[in-house]
């Protein structure tokens, strides 16, 4: 599916010119590091405390292993939204990525909150991108 050439475009200025989307698109390829090399306890520690409490450590640990079993490395990523909100001092960075796995590809949100330049994880949700 394509994407309108303006929203392409707003997506693209905003990775390069705000500090906070930069942060957190850097927050995604730490985290699709991770992910490829199944390293799920340093993920987990990336996550706000917020979000390691509600969502358990260990429920979204088996989540993401049985997903890494199925989907395998990552070979592409590609933020195809963005949006920033600046709620000071934090920042709130919300990316949909279409990303290319092994063995599929699929769609993934994430949400990050940024302060003082350090993005912590708040959600994340994989998705059948369609394609």
């Amino acid at each position: 599916m394509a994407l309108p050439l303006k929203k392409t475009l707003d997506t693209f200025v905003l990775l390069l010119t705000n500090e906070a989307a930069k942060a957190a698109r850097h927050g995604v390829t730490r985290f699709h590091k991770q992910f490829s090399d199944e390293d799920f306890e340093t993920m987990i520690s990336e996550f706000s405390s917020e979000a390691r409490t509600i969502d358990g450590s260990d429920e979204f640990v088996e989540f993401i292993r049985d997903y890494r079993s199925v989907l395998g490395r990552v070979l592409k990523e590609r933020p195809v939204e963005c949006y920033v909100t600046d709620c000071s001092p934090n920042w709130y960075v919300n990316f949909i990525y279409r990303t290319r796995f092994e063995g599929d590809s699929r769609g993934e949100r994430f949400s990050w909150r940024v302060r003082d330049g350090r993005a912590e994880l708040l959600g994340f949700d994989i998705f059948d991108s369609g394609q």
